[in-house]
């Protein structure tokens, strides 16, 4: 043989067994907390390992796990595999249908939703594998669950004290892991310090107790009637606090609002500033879930927000509510009212009436690579306008279902939103609520109550699905409008979008100005 031939033969067979052996690598798999069902409709393999499926609401389970490489994944159904669609459709996925099992064909970790036949959808959260687990013990490590705290793991205890004495024994040290290890772990409110990191390893799960004597009331309301706490929040002034692994928070909503009519914000960064979590699954809030608020370098990765999407209300998955230089990269969310939301609030408003400090604008906040399923709006500049919104971005995500997709509501407050772009969005489908089918729409920019818009960016958006209704694009009064709205190189229904008809857009008024329409240079 020709010896450069060799080389290169010996060179493929090399890749080759490189690729085979990324391929064959097994998972890591998570199991269910204390308490979880597992899916009586889902049996879920990842290379041929089991996945454990989570039974989670009426309308959706999950799973979660971490691998590497590409993945075969087999979702087996109780009925035969007729029907089905993955999402984003962006992933292009390969799949092969096997009698009651689907075939998927992954090249690497992502998140998807699979719906099959005319059953509820399955949400698989695959992840990278974790790439800084901290030991269990050692220097610089609060176990938990050892000495001297000695949490109970098994949930059937109420564990909130010997929690908080990790936290403050590693703020009180200079720093410190405060170390979840697999169990489930039963808790009240949490207040988080300076310089301490969480770290939920897979299989752990902190759970928010049902009851509401075991909280602080820090708001009531007003809209639902009820008060509400805060699960996990940062003391006001702190900084550099991490929440990262591969575990679970669990809001325990369905008990604590459900049956005790209680609310509860599940993490609440306040007032702190370089917060990052990352890798965690957030569930079952019973409000708005992740809200940073008044803080600033907050950085939101890899984590997955799997709420009801159909019994609750208000339960937003994430409001960034008055920072500044906030990134959310690579996440999942399904919530039954907003996904990803800004806000910018006003201080004696109910909810916000115990936030410390005063209200700030919000500026700097990029969303990207994050798929969502909502009720209510996937991607919106938010109700609350109190203080300026400056320099939004939402880039590369999916709305897989919702009521209104691309969204810059003004609903409270006068303050402009200004410089949004929403760049490479794909808009899949839709599921409003019964009552709100008339405002199920893939575009709604109105001013409200009084807060101009200014120079929104729309560029390679594809929508595949239009709604239910018109779209709306309508200011409020001349100080008030919509000024300055570019559209370039936007799809819908497979054709570009040269005018406000192509769009969909039924209501429109005087007060929208400089609308224009091209394609981007390339």
């Amino acid at each position: 043989m020709n010896p450069f031939y060799r080389i290169l033969f010996c060179c493929l067979a090399c890749l080759t067994c490189a690729v085979r052996s990324s391929a064959s690598s097994p998972p890591s798999v998570y199991a269910l907390a204390h308490g979880d069902r597992p899916s009586d409709i889902f049996e879920l393999s990842a290379n041929g390992i089991p996945v454990p499926v989570l039974a989670h609401t009426p309308l959706y389970d999950y799973a979660h796990l971490s691998a590497d490489g590409a993945i075969t994944l087999i979702v087996t159904v109780p009925e035969p595999v007729q029907t089905w669609h993955i999402s984003p459709t962006t992933l292009k996925v390969q799949a092969r249908v096997e009698g009651r099992r689907l075939i998927l064909e992954l090249p690497h970790a992502a998140y998807l939703i699979a719906k099959i036949n005319d059953l509820k959808e399955i949400a698989v959260a695959i992840d990278q594998p974790e790439s800084d687990i901290p030991p269990a013990s050692g220097g610089g490590i609060y176990n938990v669950a050892a000495a001297p705290y000695r949490a109970d793991a098994t949930g059937h205890t109420l564990v909130t004290h010997p929690l908080q004495r990790a936290i403050d024994d590693a703020h009180a040290a200079g720093g410190g892991i405060v170390y979840f290890p697999p169990g489930t772990f039963l808790s009240a409110s949490l207040q988080l310090r300076s310089n301490v990191s969480l770290y939920l390893a897979g299989g752990a799960t902190l759970r928010s107790s049902g009851d509401p004597a075991h909280f602080p009331t820090y708001y009531r309301k007003d809209s639902l009637q009820m008060d509400g706490t805060w699960f996990l929040h940062t003391e006001p002034g702190s900084e550099n606090i991490r929440i990262f692994g591969r575990g679970t928070i669990d809001g325990n909503a369905r008990e604590l609002r459900g049956r005790n009519r209680f609310l509860n914000n599940l993490v609440v960064p306040l007032q702190t500033s370089r917060f990052t979590i990352e890798g965690v699954v957030l569930r079952d809030s019973g409000l708005w879930g992740l809200i940073p608020t008044r803080s600033d370098r907050i950085v939101i990765r890899d984590t997955k927000h799997f709420n009801e999407v159909d019994a609750f209300f208000e339960n937003d998955a994430m409001d960034i509510i008055e920072c500044q230089d906030v990134l959310v990269s690579h996440t999942f969310a399904i919530s039954e009212d907003d996904t990803y939301s800004t806000k910018t609030w006003f201080k004696e408003t109910d909810i916000a009436v115990n936030w410390p400090g005063d209200p700030e604008p919000l500026e700097n906040v990029l969303f990207e690579d994050c798929l969502a399923w909502s009720r209510c709006a996937t991607f919106k500049v938010g109700f609350g306008c109190f203080q300026p919104q400056r320099n939004i971005v939402f880039r590369n995500s999916t709305a897989y279902r919702g009521m209104r997709a691309i969204a810059i509501n003004r609903l409270w407050g006068t303050a402009a939103a200004e410089n949004v772009t929403f760049e490479n969005i794909v808009v899949e489908g839709f599921q409003p609520r019964e009552r709100d089918r008339d405002k199920c729409r893939w575009l709604d920019i109105n001013t409200g109550a009084g807060a101009p818009v200014v120079n929104v960016l729309l560029k390679d958006v594809t929508v595949l699905d239009v709604g239910y209704h018109s779209s709306r694009i309508e200011g409020h009064s001349p100080t008030a409008g919509i000024d300055r709205l570019r559209l370039e190189n936007v799809m819908v229904g497979g054709q570009p979008a040269s005018s406000l008809d192509d769009l969909g857009v039924g209501a429109t008024n005087s007060y929208v100005t400089e609308v224009s329409f091209g394609t981007p240079a390339r």
